[in-house]
């Protein structure tokens, strides 16, 4: 699974930083005099995580088509910066002396350090880039979804298409020809790969063609496989239910189960220690701002269609759904009071869903519940959304990092479509990758 791999590679730049961040304040010894303690080592390990995770929580890591170079550099030089101001105030609260001097050369090394590892980043996906050309075949409504998703790619090159049907201007990008010149055209264009944009079943003189064409070493994939390689989504529109009866994954097996259910009471119960004085800072200001009951519980649809009640902070008027009628959720829903969305847009008003961590109702990473309610009139709107009941709800989730609120059908397919992704991967690597991305994500307010 590329989008795995891609993120694997993060995470051992993030170690690779950790360690050079470190090195690089532990040198500060060699400038410094009088009081060095036993614990000042593992007080510069801290530090250097903190540091770590600002850059990570500022996105520095991700080389997008959304961030540039100049932006990725100077959050990293920012970050860097405050941090080594505020170094010597901490070694101060530690008894820990130090040297104006190595504390400036510290700054300039990391600096150097952070420059040189995001501008190599850059230049690898620069040429990456170049490497990856891609040709789209397909024709009609196909190759306009095809020209929506590869206009969010930034790691690939897209050259144009080639259409199997005569069709008036279906896409954006250049017609190269018919699919009968498709072999000429791959190698003057030095394609890398053959995107099939096609649902219906191909010419048989094509499918000939492309057998052969991949004998000969042309990576050719299907725009399903695209989605899920780069973007993490499994398109529906694409497969059905002789797809998943034959893809890899969507089987967790006993050992998963058992490992999975650990880790979620081990995050819960640390959870529940570490953020109970922010909890108890949350009730008291609700006491204040937000008048009424603290909690709010609902019948929510869990494993196997299995109802559970779940608990969050109220965030809504108490007659918020006074007639009984299940509605959809909104970002900035009126519905909220000033305080509710305030915790609505961190995410406080999730806390107390650690409870159903803990009791087994739920898991820290998976899909969100919903209503049974609104899952009837969903499951007769879009197909294979009851799959995501044979996977444990989530907290958060691979959907919440990676979108909004789906207040409507078309984005309640979305966020279904990584739902199902999510199922079909899950790892205990992959819900470690979820749960950075939420950091980040609460931080900033993306996805959810």
């Amino acid at each position: 699974m590329k989008i795995i791999n891609q993120n694997n590679t993060t995470f051992l730049l993030v170690g690779c930083d950790t360690i050079a961040v470190f090195e690089v304040l532990w040198a500060q010894r060699f400038f410094n005099h009088g009081n060095w303690h036993s614990y000042t080592t593992a007080i510069l390990m801290v530090l250097a995580v903190v540091l770590i995770g600002c850059l990570y929580s500022l996105d520095t890591y991700h080389l997008g088509q959304d961030r540039s170079k100049t932006q990725i550099i100077f959050l990293a030089s920012i970050a860097s910066g405050i941090f080594h101001v505020v170094q010597p105030f901490l070694f101060r609260i530690f008894d820990v002396s130090f040297s104006l001097a190595g504390v400036v050369l510290s700054f300039a090394v990391c600096l150097a350090y952070l420059f040189t590892t995001r501008l190599t980043l850059y230049w690898i996906r620069k040429k990456n880039q170049i490497s990856n050309r891609i040709l789209v075949l397909g024709e009609g409504r196909e190759l306009k979804w095809a020209d929506s998703f590869f206009e969010q790619l930034s790691d690939y090159k897209i050259i144009g298409y080639v259409s199997i049907k005569p069709t008036e201007s279906p896409s954006t990008m250049p017609n190269l020809g018919k699919w009968q010149d498709l072999p000429q055209i791959l190698e003057s264009e030095q394609i890398s790969v053959l995107c099939i944009s096609y649902i219906k079943p191909l010419p048989s003189l094509l499918n000939n063609m492309l057998l052969h064409l991949k004998l000969k070493g042309m990576k050719v994939l299907g725009f399903s496989d695209l989605c899920q390689q780069l973007r993490g989504y499994i398109p529906l529109d694409y497969v059905d239910e002789h797809w998943f009866l034959f893809a890899e994954g969507f089987v967790s097996t006993r050992f998963s189960r058992q490992v999975k259910r650990i880790s979620d009471f081990i995050f819960s119960l640390g959870g529940m220690v570490l953020l109970f004085p922010l909890a108890g800072a949350v009730a008291l200001t609700n006491l204040v701002c937000n008048p009424g009951p603290l909690f709010y519980s609902q019948l929510r649809v869990g494993l196997y269609g299995r109802e559970f009640r779940i608990f969050k902070f109220r965030t809504m008027l108490e007659s918020a759904e006074k007639e009984g009628t299940p509605e959809w959720a909104q970002k900035d829903d009126d519905r909220a009071t000033a305080w509710g969305q305030i915790m609505r847009k961190t995410h406080l008003d999730e806390l107390p869903q650690i409870w159903n961590v803990l009791k087994g109702e739920m898991s820290i990473v998976g899909p969100r519940p919903e209503r049974r309610q609104l899952i009837e009139k969903i499951e007769q709107e879009i197909p294979y959304y009851e799959l995501r009941h044979f996977m444990k709800p989530g907290i958060t989730g691979w959907a919440q990092v990676n979108l909004v609120y789906a207040n409507s059908i078309f984005k309640t397919k979305w966020k279904l479509e990584y739902d199902l992704f999510y199922i079909r991967h899950f790892s205990l690597m992959f819900d470690l990758i979820i749960i950075a991305r939420t950091v980040r994500t609460v931080l900033f307010g993306k996805g959810w």
